[in-house]
């Protein structure tokens, strides 16, 4: 054998530093059967994010961090602070629309666009879920606290009200009206890889993870216009190999090219000293691998763009800095490491 090579999978998981407790809920209710996309959207509101496939397959996670997207209260003293505007459009959907602002630091200009939320029969599904319930979607109102949350209601008014973060619940649901005027705010969207890992069970590696609590920390106290967002990927491999070796070379090689803030071990792969690194190419010479090379990911929310006309605000490069603050790789890239032999 001489070269491994990779690709990560469509439709990861997506979700929220809250959202991690409830991914054990959907692995119960899966039962580690294979549950359709159409199926396990109606789902998704249960774990704050995106659940398809096998469970156990979601092995390898990134914990990102972009602007925070707030939706700008309409200033019109005849409406409420929280007033949403929504119509019925031609094809008989509720559609909202409402202008979007980037968080920023201080002294930068907000980057705002204006979008759109169509509560289509997947986005209705959800809801409705959510509420436990089959009556209508009736209003949609701004959180009165939270400019980054909506709140759905429902024509019986016996149902309470659910409310849904813009990310991740709606993350891939609110749609950019124009691209050409709003370049800027499109191009604050990138997500900052912090931090890549593996996991066997996610949501327990997480729960317990020292890096959740640094990345709360920075987020906390340096990133404040930032939000967390995590993506798990299934992956596939040309190779029968042992799943293990497959996995800790594959973490290895995107850790050695993102580079990501919290990372230390595999850093400098392969090139690095560190015992694990040393004990991993070990077992790569053992097999003769001598390349490694991954499938550019592209947008971390990884879909099928063919029915889609108009971009998400889900749809965003993962990205990463050097020590100067300078763009250092982007998910856009194609991955190719030479292996010692």
């Amino acid at each position: 054998m001489s070269e491994m090579k990779y690709r990560l999978e469509d439709y990861p998981l997506m979700t929220s530093f809250k959202g991690i407790s409830w991914i054990g809920k959907l692995r119960d209710l899966s039962k580690q059967t294979f549950i359709s996309v159409e199926e396990k959207t109606v789902n998704a509101i249960e774990t704050r994010g995106v659940m398809v496939g096998h469970m156990d397959d979601y092995r390898i996670y990134f914990l990102t961090s972009r602007p925070r997207i707030r939706i700008v209260p309409e200033v019109n003293g005849s409406l409420k602070k929280n007033y949403i505007y929504q119509h019925t459009n031609s094809n008989g959907y509720l559609e909202c629309s409402f202008t979007l602002q980037a968080d920023m630091p201080d002294n930068v200009k907000a980057p705002k666009a204006k979008a759109r939320l169509i509560l289509s029969e997947e986005l209705n599904t959800i809801i409705r879920e959510a509420g436990k319930t089959k009556s209508e979607i009736q209003g949609v109102y701004l959180a009165e606290d939270f400019a980054n949350a909506m709140v759905f209601e429902f024509s019986d008014k016996s149902i309470s009200s659910v409310a849904m973060n813009l990310v991740p619940d709606l993350n891939k649901f609110i749609e950019i009206v124009d691209e050409s005027p709003n370049r800027e705010f499109l191009e604050s969207l990138c997500y900052e890889i912090q931090y890549i890992g593996q996991a066997t069970t996610f949501e327990n590696r997480l729960n317990a993870h020292n890096k959740i609590r640094e990345l709360a920390d920075l987020l906390l106290t340096r990133r404040l216009d930032h939000e967390p967002v995590i993506f798990s990927y299934t992956f596939s491999c040309d190779s029968d190999l042992d799943n293990n070796l497959k996995i800790d070379l594959l973490e290895a090689t995107l850790i050695s090219h993102f580079k990501p803030r919290f990372n230390i071990d595999m850093i400098n792969f392969p090139d690095g000293k560190s015992p694990n690194e040393i004990s991993l190419i070990k077992r790569i010479k053992a097999q003769s691998i001598s390349k490694v090379s991954v499938d550019a990911i592209g947008c971390l929310y990884k879909e099928n763009y063919c029915q889609r006309s108009l971009r998400r605000i889900s749809d965003a490069y993962g990205i990463t800095f050097d020590q100067a603050g300078n763009l250092f790789a982007n998910s856009g890239e194609d991955i190719s490491l030479n292996l010692p032999r």
